[in-house]
């Protein structure tokens, strides 16, 4: 959307001399851990890497189709900063890598969700034009690329709905309640301001949780170090290496 004069931000992202020089496509992750995994793998040099707000930024080898990754992000604030600066800087198709809790009963630790929505409830998306409890929307092209990539790979996942809080101590019987009523699968703290901002700016972007810990019972159950957990975590950053690489390749679309 186009915005009015009255409406364009004062503060926006720096662009300038000493800007990087991205493609059309970046891979967002949420935790240190993960980020690190997927610097690994990609074995960027040490001057490739730059720091971005509170995490990092690097730009893959050009044999690897020069996508960026970003992060360790937490919170929808800080991914919308890292989401509005990357956009600034010319990426149009972004995927988003994150951990949640289960809040349906057949969903278990250690599973996969790729989100078809994830319902507003984080201030940052109401910045934008949404409302409160509206669902936020990924991109179908790349929601499909996802679910075409865990087939390919054989790792089984959920589709579903999500539900996003600022408040990660705030999940309280009621909320959870409230939620899986209307289908929710689980609760993370981004994908909603992630999909409402790249939608405010026409670009594509899309997202695959792995479940950390279940709530669907309305008693916590950590499984942080589930091994199935730490097992789908690694198949993911293999898997995002591949697709990363293929969003830096394809046209934008939404």
């Amino acid at each position: 959307m186009e915005p009015t004069l009255s409406d364009k931000a004062i503060v926006t992202p720096l662009k300038n001399s000493r800007t990087p020089q991205l493609g059309p496509g970046a891979v967002l992750v949420s935790t240190r851990a993960d980020f690190n995994v997927l610097r690994r793998r990609l074995h960027p040099p040490d001057d490739a890497v730059r720091n971005l707000f509170t995490g990092h930024l690097y730009v893959t080898d050009p044999s690897l189709g020069q996508f960026a990754v970003a992060g360790p992000l937490m919170g929808a604030p800080a991914a919308v900063m890292f989401l509005e600066t990357l956009i600034a800087w010319v990426v149009r198709r972004l995927l988003y890598f994150g951990w949640c809790g289960s809040i349906a009963s057949h969903v278990k630790c250690g599973d996969i969700i790729v989100p078809t929505g994830a319902f507003i409830d984080e201030g940052t998306s109401l910045h934008y034009h949404a409302e409160r409890y509206q669902t936020a929307a990924p991109s179908p092209a790349i929601t499909a690329d996802l679910k075409q990539s865990l087939r390919a790979h054989a790792q089984p996942f959920h589709e579903g709905p999500v539900w996003t809080t600022d408040a990660i101590f705030r999940e309280t019987p009621a909320k959870v309640t409230k939620f899986q009523q209307q289908g929710a699968l689980g609760v993370e703290m981004e994908a909603s301001a992630l999909f409402t901002v790249a939608n405010f700016h026409n670009v594509a972007l899309g997202c695959i949780l792995v479940v950390s810990d279940e709530l669907a019972t309305l008693t916590w159950q950590p499984g942080f170090k589930d091994a199935r957990f730490v097992e789908s975590r690694a198949a993911i950053s293999a898997m995002l290496a591949d697709l990363g690489q293929a969003l830096s390749m394809e046209a934008p679309d939404g």
